[in-house]
């Protein structure tokens, strides 16, 4: 993961990613050069929900009717 966000750093590239981490989890995983290089490439989103896993052929079906 690192060698990806130096490489899209240093070409300018997109990088667009999710996590399901923390800003703290991710610093502990791969360092704080990481996570304050992300915060300067990206955007913080946050989606706050319930978690729809498991739900997709639930909601497929409920949506398309034949």
């Amino acid at each position: 993961f690192s060698e990806v966000v130096n490489q899209a750093y240093n070409c300018h590239h997109l990088l667009i990613f999710t996590t399901n981490l923390t800003e703290s989890q991710l610093s502990n995983l791969y360092g704080r050069h990481i996570t304050d290089r992300l915060r300067q490439m990206c955007r913080h989103v946050v989606i706050n929900g319930k978690s729809l896993r498991g739900k997709e052929k639930e909601l497929l079906s409920s949506t398309i009717r034949v």
